[in-house]
């Protein structure tokens, strides 16, 4: 589970946290090796959904300021 949580995650972030935080769990429970992978898989997956929520939140603000008027273009 960990190496599907860590190939997942640069792919889909939110499948590969969800993948690696099982592999993380199993590797816990079983004493499996894998455990870089499922940390690795974790701080990929978070990092990757934080940068992809902070592009969201700039768009908006974007979108929200050239409907306010605030930014114009003058070609």
């Amino acid at each position: 589970m960990a190496l599907v949580g860590f190939v997942m995650s640069f792919f889909h972030p939110t499948m590969g946290l969800i993948f690696s935080i099982i592999g993380m769990c199993q590797i816990k429970k079983t004493n499996e090796p894998g455990k870089g992978f499922a940390l690795a898989g974790i701080i990929i997956s978070a990092v990757t959904f934080v940068l992809v929520l902070l592009l969201l939140l700039l768009y908006f603000f974007m979108f929200a300021a050239i409907l306010a008027g605030e930014m114009s273009y003058y070609y």
